[in-house]
């Protein structure tokens, strides 16, 4: 069976976007690397998420599930910043609850 162009056009940005996920560096210098726009990059991006996320992840409404655990009376916490977001939990927060927070706003 022959692709459609939407498939073939998506198999193309999902290929651009894991290769971005290999580099490991910022949207914005790959697209400048790639010679693409940001906001069709950052589109094509949430698509290949919702797509790929492990099911309970991220749900239909773009939220992620977080429970964070009841701050120990010593106070230490950890801070996680990405751009202007930032999120304080309790140092002895579960670390993999994290990770589905992390991928979502990287």
């Amino acid at each position: 069976m022959e692709k459609t162009s939407r498939q073939a056009n998506q198999e193309k940005w999902f290929t651009l976007i894991e290769e971005y996920l290999s580099k490991g560096i910022s949207q914005q210098s790959y697209c400048q690397e790639a010679g693409l726009k940001k906001a069709t990059f950052s589109y094509w991006l949430k698509k290949h998420r919702l797509l790929t996320s492990k099911k309970g992840d991220i749900s239909e409404s773009g939220f992620i599930p977080f429970c964070p655990v009841e701050t120990p009376s010593f106070g230490e916490e950890i801070t996680l910043r990405i751009g202007a977001v930032e999120l304080s939990m309790p140092a002895c927060q579960n670390l993999d609850s994290l990770i589905p927070l992390i991928k979502a706003l990287a």
